[in-house]
């Protein structure tokens, strides 16, 4: 084989090629404008081994991590920062550690990245660790959880540039988060959705850049969390005919006599309108959005601070649903169109 290639069935117009093979650094996008009939030649695509990054995995009491999975992805954080434009080649990797517990992931790009490892441990590890657990020792008879959700030992590092001197990464027993959720009365929920959002730094502040969705159905409202990683999470519930509330933030690990959360959901509040152009006929499928006054620039990027938003439907009119009591400022963007002024509304339940 000579690495040679041929595309056919293009369609004229500029059109953007790049290559890629396993274990190495996929080409950069090398752009041509096609004529109809046209038969480009000669077009070289050049790979390269690209950048790596090394390290070893241990227990806690230093005992090496055979077999672990190591990931390497590209920090999020850096996705708001100059550094974004790097994420565009060799943004993620993995590899599994050697009897040494070290590793060495390749193909990578310039970076920064996060390096995360996950591994169950098995056999006396497991168990003795169980053993002092109480909380984790009673998930063992729920035939739901997923064993390695549950049990899975974890550690990280953010801000990982590739080239660098090795890194360490020690797995850290998983952490637990209970609690209860709670209509306004104290009434046990008995259905409902858990959010766990993990909390990143970045250069506009703390953003949400990993989600954690449970389904729970118990009889007094009781939840479990198992397996988060060390950080800070922002937690939350979602019910039918519920608002989502604001999310309450929790540290991992916490602290061993920390009290169960409390998430009391209230009735949900909607809001009904209609949009319209300058010459007063509907604006179809316009975008609506509704935020609470001064909201942060963070609420574009933060998948937690997400403001709520639906389309008008033929006739110009919308609904927004699942809204917590309060003010807001409601405003419409559509194609064609300067975006409206921000009509202020005040919601109860």
């Amino acid at each position: 084989a000579d690495g040679g290639f041929i595309l056919r069935g293009l369609p004229a117009g500029e059109i953007s090629i790049v290559a890629g093979s396993e274990g190495f650094l996929e080409s950069g996008l090398r752009s041509i404008d096609l004529n109809q009939g046209e038969e480009v030649k000669g077009l070289l695509l050049q790979l390269s081994d690209g950048s790596s990054i090394t390290g070893e995995v241990s227990w806690p009491d230093g005992a090496p991590v055979e077999g672990a999975l190591v990931s390497v992805s590209f920090d999020r954080s850096a996705l708001l920062g100059a550094d974004s434009i790097n994420a565009s080649r060799g943004a993620k990797g993995e590899a599994r550690t050697d009897s040494d517990g070290s590793f060495r992931v390749t193909a990578l790009g310039k970076g920064p990245f996060t390096v995360s490892v996950a591994h169950t441990p098995r056999g006396a590890r497991l168990e003795s660790w169980l053993a002092q657990e109480a909380q984790q020792a009673s998930l063992r008879d729920d035939a739901e959880l997923d064993l390695d959700a549950a049990f899975s030992w974890m550690d990280r590092v953010d801000g990982v540039l590739p080239d660098g001197p090795a890194i360490e990464l020690v797995l850290n027993a998983p952490a637990v988060v209970a609690g209860r959720v709670v209509e306004e009365g104290g009434a046990a929920l008995k259905e409902y959705e858990l959010v766990l959002i993990r909390m990143e730094d970045s250069v506009l502040g703390e953003i949400g850049v990993e989600d954690i969705r449970l389904k729970v159905q118990d009889e007094e409202g009781r939840f479990l969390a198992p397996g988060l990683s060390m950080a800070d999470w922002r937690i939350y519930a979602e019910a039918e005919g519920f608002a989502r509330p604001r999310a309450t933030v929790v540290t991992v690990p916490r602290a061993k006599d920390a009290a169960p959360l409390l998430i009391t959901l209230e009735p949900a509040a909607s809001a009904r309108g209609a949009v319209f152009t300058p010459t007063g006929a509907p604006a179809v499928n316009a975008e609506v959005t509704i935020k609470r006054p001064g909201a942060s620039i963070l609420s574009n990027v933060s998948m937690d601070l997400k403001d709520p938003s639906t389309r008008s439907d033929g006739s110009g009119r919308f609904t927004l649903e699942g809204l917590m009591s309060g003010s807001y400022d409601i405003y419409a963007t559509a194609d064609g169109y300067a975006p409206s002024l921000p009509l202020q509304v005040t919601l109860s339940t």
